[in-house]
């Protein structure tokens, strides 16, 4: 009995019907063998996802990338850069200021990027410096990493010039909660300076989170 032959196009269908699948589901759309469906793929070009294990894939047409080269489809997120990690580099290359990891973290839609971001640092793929305070994530090369610093420290400056940080007495006894209960919210730490005698407002308390850069519980976010 011969084998069952199977097209291209058959092949590739269940991906423009759907856009994303997995393997598994792209098996069992179209019922070739999974050497049979990798060939095919690989010959017409596929991204797979950098979210959710990388366990999605889409064909190389499919995406209508933004001007970051992002796309998602159903909270399933690609990049025509490929992996996360290559294209956590590439927007921090293509950067004017280079990134800190909350800005990752919002434009890739991707919790934990400090995570990341350490691991390129430490493989040489990124430089790093603090501005301000803040870990910033430079292209490798010194002369374009150092334009991103100025950058990066002049519009710093620009923001923290308008910005509402209190005195250094709040600071400080703000800072000495946030290390001692990291999981309270701006609301609670007010109420607990003020009953030490220190008057401090939200408002004050978010500037402080967004100076330094403060890591909070996702269900604490004061933003």
């Amino acid at each position: 009995m011969r084998p069952v032959q199977f097209s291209a196009d058959s092949i590739l269908d269940p991906f423009y019907q759907h856009k994303i699948l997995t393997r598994e589901e792209h098996r069992e759309l179209c019922g070739c063998s999974a050497m049979t469906a990798w060939r095919v793929l690989s010959n017409h070009g596929y991204f797979s996802s950098y979210n959710a294990n990388a366990k999605y894939y889409t064909l190389i047409d499919i995406p209508e990338f933004d001007d970051q080269g992002l796309w998602s489809h159903r909270g399933i997120r690609f990049s025509k850069f490929g992996s996360l990690n290559s294209t956590m580099v590439e927007l921090i290359t293509r950067s004017s200021q280079g990134k800190t990891a909350r800005e990752m973290e919002a434009e890739l839609g991707v919790t934990n990027a400090r995570t990341t971001l350490i691991k390129l640092h430490k493989e040489g793929k990124v430089s790093r410096t603090k501005v301000k305070g803040i870990f910033v994530y430079l292209a490798v090369d010194p002369e374009q990493g150092e334009r991103q610093r100025r950058l990066r420290e002049a519009a710093m400056e620009r923001k923290f010039a308008r910005s509402d940080l209190p005195t250094s007495k709040k600071i400080i006894a703000v800072l000495v909660q946030w290390i001692v209960r990291p999981g309270l919210r701006p609301d609670q730490i007010v109420r607990r300076l003020s009953r030490k005698g220190l008057r401090i407002t939200r408002r004050e308390i978010l500037a402080i989170v967004e100076y330094y850069d403060l890591p909070f519980k996702k269900k604490f976010s004061p933003y």
